[in-house]
């Protein structure tokens, strides 16, 4: 087998150890992601095509700092100016962090790439595996200011290729030369915070990749809760959040009761007011019809044996999620404020993980 390999540069500051590797199962194909992290700079003219305040002596220079929660300052952008004239005479010099990224898949053979259609096909697979990597990557870091890939903006990709190589995630490094093929044109605001990013975490690390290589998909409650991050910290639309946040806890609800009915083999749940006037219905008709009360007070506590109504995640979910959610939506409620959005966030959290954890403690198993 050959192997083909795609590197892009992606304005996204990962803070992993320069060049380290993660196998990722993607679509039944094994492929490696390799990171490294570069510091870099932006440049900005205000003038058209006119860069001489780089270096004319002219220019004066004015600089910006920030700071990190460690207290630790840098130059965060430098402005250059003529003192007869306005701040935008010149430009500005922004330092920033980027990752270079590396995508390999296995492919029939390096000839096979001269191919228009093959090629294309296998460019489209190696940014479908970027952005499953990327929004892995968010989803386990808390990360939201990560951007995925945006086929529509111009890319610079090279394109590498080797006839003996092989992609084993059972082989720690892939072992093979490279030639060059063909070159194609967690809540806290990371502006408030500045934009230098801890080490991710060992947990963390090993999280993300047991998900990659075990092509762990993500499920559609684990995506509007990171739309909900998005929303919150990089929009300021906190309403939003709150309605996308509780959308997120509804459809996890959902999704857990249906999977550990059929792990349970449960066909059929309880429905009805009150206990004597109960009914059997098959389980899907009673999940997907029931109130969001209905399926924590009565077909979770059917499904786990545990009733979680009235403990410490429920109560802080009831009171900073679901009863705000409630007022933005039948009330109009526009008031919303960073921190009660960053309180219903994180109590959806909360009680998801406390759900999950009565499977993993055995309860009804």
């Amino acid at each position: 087998m050959a192997i083909c390999l795609f590197k892009y540069v992606t304005h996204n500051n990962l803070p992993l150890d320069s060049g380290e590797g993660f196998y990722v199962n993607f679509d039944g194909h094994i492929a490696l992601v390799r990171c490294e992290s570069r510091i870099g700079e932006k440049l900005f003219s205000y003038r058209d095509n006119q860069y001489d305040w780089l270096t004319n002596s002219k220019f004066t220079e004015l600089t910006a700092n920030a700071m990190n929660k460690q207290g630790h300052e840098w130059i965060s952008l430098k402005v250059k100016y003529k003192e007869d004239e306005d701040y935008f005479s010149g430009g500005t010099i922004e330092p920033c962090r980027y990752t270079l990224v590396e995508v390999a898949l296995s492919i029939t053979s390096g000839t096979s790439l001269k191919n228009a259609d093959y090629l294309e096909k296998i460019k489209e697979r190696s940014n479908d595996v970027l952005n499953y990597f990327l929004n892995m990557y968010r989803l386990v870091s808390n990360e939201i200011d990560v951007q995925l890939l945006d086929i529509r903006q111009p890319q610079i990709i090279e394109i590498w290729v080797s006839e003996d190589g092989n992609i084993d995630p059972n082989i720690e490094n892939v072992m093979t030369t490279f030639t060059p093929f063909q070159q194609t044109v967690i809540w806290d605001d990371p502006f408030k915070k500045g934009y230098a990013k801890e080490q991710l975490s060992t947990e963390k690390k090993n999280q993300l990749m047991e998900s990659l290589i075990n092509g762990k998909p993500i499920a559609l409650y684990e995506n509007l809760l990171m739309q909900a991050l998005d929303q919150g910290m990089i929009k300021n639309n906190y309403d939003i959040s709150v309605i996308l946040g509780e959308t997120a806890f509804e459809v996890f609800m959902k999704e857990f009761l249906i999977e550990n009915c059929e792990r349970l083999n449960i066909t059929e749940l309880n429905v009805g007011k009150g206990k004597s006037n109960l009914v059997k219905k098959p389980y899907l008709d009673a999940i997907n019809e029931a109130s969001i009360s209905e399926l924590i007070k009565r077909h979770l506590t059917d499904v786990v044996g545990k009733n979680i109504a009235g403990g410490k995640e429920y109560n802080s979910w009831y009171s900073d999620a679901y009863e705000l959610r409630n007022e933005i939506i039948h009330k109009g409620r526009m008031d919303v404020s960073e921190e009660k959005a960053k309180n219903a966030f994180t109590s959806i959290v909360n009680l998801i993980n406390k759900i999950k954890s009565l499977v993993s403690l055995g309860i009804n198993c």
